[in-house]
């Protein structure tokens, strides 16, 4: 991955256009509600957009006709988390701790009924991993799912980021990928 400062109100702009068509399949609104002021986070913007992509199209696909997808965010003094709360099927308590595993699909219930392959949430917790973060989920069965992703945010300390002041990597700074 390439870090540099990114700034989400480019990624989810794009990703909400690109995911559009399958929302009005679906009957589901998107909602872009990020602050305007929201600071940049340290990311690779492929991997960001990958990571966006895989939360919102569950939320369109576990989502019910006329649904809601919204994305929020919020920051502090380290950190950047952004939200993608939907107002679909939710996740029971005993499939909340396994949703992160490979290959892992919740049985039964209104998600038999889903394609897919499993692959999209570790996909989600790797990329957020190797960016220095995390994902969180809070989910009740019939009222919807927050998926948050707490990234670091951009910092002019090169030794926090790995990145210049101006945003050029910085030669002294290592990420172990393994």
């Amino acid at each position: 991955m390439r870090r540099k400062p990114v700034r989400w109100q480019e990624v989810v702009p794009q990703t909400l256009n690109d995911l559009a068509a399958t929302a009005q399949a679906k009957q589901v609104t998107l909602h872009n509600e990020l602050p305007p002021s929201l600071p940049a986070v340290v990311g690779d913007e492929r991997a960001l957009h990958m990571l966006l992509s895989n939360l919102v199209a569950n939320a369109i696909r576990y989502n019910r006709a006329h649904g809601q997808v919204s994305i929020g965010a919020t920051s502090d003094e380290k950190t950047v988390s952004l939200s993608v709360a939907d107002t679909g099927i939710g996740i029971a308590p005993e499939h909340q701790a396994h949703v992160f595993e490979e290959f892992y699909r919740v049985k039964g219930g209104n998600a038999s009924h889903t394609d897919g392959t499993g692959m999209g949430l570790p996909i989600c917790k790797r990329i957020a991993e190797e960016l220095g973060g995390r994902v969180t989920l809070l989910s009740e069965p019939d009222q919807g799912s927050t998926f948050t992703v707490v990234l670091p945010r951009e910092d002019t300390n090169p030794s926090a980021t790995g990145l210049s002041a101006s945003g050029e990597p910085n030669k002294n700074f290592s990420v172990d990928s393994t």
